[in-house]
């Protein structure tokens, strides 16, 4: 994508003109879709049950669900309780796509897979209120629909919820059912919901096999004719006929865009912090905020690329920077640093080996520090070159830059890079 869609995409999700729309490739457990992983688990009960299906279908839920509900003196509600400790047990721990996801401040999240991974990353992230309901096809659930907004999000589950068994949709009759139900709207899916699908919304499927049949249906259902732009990142183990991409692209003016999922998501979430960062810079009063940056004297190259890359934030008034190079000849240093430390409202700790190892910055820089710890002063620890900082009076410090791979690892295509992640995460721990 260009910086130019980039920028449309984070304005659209700020502006509350995107909708999130979660398919089943999304929720992955151990490697695969949380459906294809239900219906395997299925699969072994067939042939316990010596149940006849087709070996190549293994992981088509809708197929092996109703060969499920062949096994004599089986009702649906078993199928209900399959599913529930199922999914209970395999939704324990969030995917990381999920929590990258709750960071942006979507409006509304339509989820078409009977999870709560989404419900959880937005409980853990805690930044937004949310309200998760969802549908069921066989009958009126009459709920209120609360406000949403940025600040107040809804997440709706279309395909059912695991809360609400009977709401569940697992074979093809049923998948049926619930396209005629939608379509007749006999129960309507909730017009608060439907009226937000319009031609100026930008929409966002993430995790969908485009080549499935069901995917125009899904479209229909909530009543989607054209849109004024989509966007479909790359899923992996489901490539794109190019025929298929014409009809999308022509019709409902999709754009395919080549990165995977993940990093689509990554890529996005960067862009919308960095975005709302700088509108946080611009709207902050100039009282610039005092830094010391400690180091070790074998490290001074590196504080001096550390500088250049802060040298925009200092110019700019945001930053007033000072470290021991800058004291004068003669100067009493200790009582200089002393000062400088009881003054300051933020450091950064180049760490590296020749760090740790000083005697000088433990006996005494970092007492000073530790004591105006208790009193706000923010500590930073700069990743430089490679150290142990996991244990000790380092452990329960911010890191940078927030991937932990120091500026001389081989992560980095250059220390430019590196210089500038290290920034942009301090820009956000300092200004958001």
């Amino acid at each position: 994508m260009k910086d130019r869609q980039w920028r449309t995409l984070v304005k659209d999700i700020q502006n509350q003109r995107c909708i999130l729309m979660l398919g089943p490739g999304l929720s992955m457990v151990k490697g695969e879709p949380l459906t294809e992983a239900f219906s395997k688990h299925l699969v072994s009960e067939l042939k316990e049950e010596s149940i006849p299906f087709e070996q190549q279908a293994v992981a088509n839920l809708p197929y092996i669900a109703q060969r499920f509900m062949t096994i004599p003196d089986i009702r649906r509600i078993d199928l209900e309780d399959e599913a529930i400790t199922f999914f209970k047990e395999q939704t324990k721990e969030v995917p990381e796509i999920f929590q990258l996801l709750s960071k942006l401040p979507f409006h509304l999240v339509v989820n078409t897979t009977p999870d709560n991974f989404m419900q959880k990353a937005l409980l853990e992230e805690g930044t937004q209120q949310a309200h998760f309901l969802h549908y069921n096809f066989k009958k009126d659930r009459d709920e209120k629909i609360p406000p949403f907004s940025s600040d107040e999000v809804l997440v709706y589950n279309l395909f059912g919820s695991i809360d609400d068994p009977e709401s569940l949709i697992f074979t093809k009759k049923e998948r049926v059912e619930f396209i005629k139900n939608v379509v007749r709207g006999n129960p309507p899916i909730p017009h608060k919901v439907i009226s937000e699908f319009d031609d100026r919304k930008t929409y966002l499927f993430l995790g969908f096999n485009i080549e499935d049949w069901r995917f125009p249906l899904l479209l229909d259902s909530l009543q989607i004719e054209n849109l004024n732009s989509g966007y479909a990142p790359d899923l992996e183990n489901y490539p794109i006929s190019n025929i298929t991409k014409s009809f999308f692209e022509d019709c409902y003016r999709f754009r395919f865009v080549e990165n995977k999922v993940l990093e689509f998501v990554k890529e996005l979430v960067g862009r919308y912090q960095e975005e709302a960062t700088e509108e946080k810079i611009a709207s902050t009063p100039q009282k610039a905020k005092k830094m010391v940056v400690l180091y070790s004297d074998k490290d001074e190259s590196y504080r001096d690329e550390f500088l250049k890359h802060l040298s925009e934030l200092e110019r700019n008034n945001y930053l007033e920077i000072w470290h021991k190079g800058k004291i004068e000849y003669g100067s009493d240093v200790e009582e200089m640093t002393t000062t400088k430390l009881e003054e300051a409202e933020l450091v950064c700790c180049l760490m590296s080996a020749d760090f740790l190892s000083s005697e000088k910055i433990f006996e005494f820089e970092m007492p000073i520090i530790l004591e105006r710890k208790k009193e706000g002063l923010k500590i930073f620890l700069t990743l430089i070159r490679s150290s142990d900082i996991e244990e000790g009076e380092w452990k329960n410090f911010p890191i940078l830059p927030s991937n932990k791979n120091p500026v001389n690892s081989s992560f980095w295509n250059s220390t430019d890079d590196a210089y500038q992640q290290i920034v942009q995460d301090l820009k956000n721990n300092i200004f958001v």
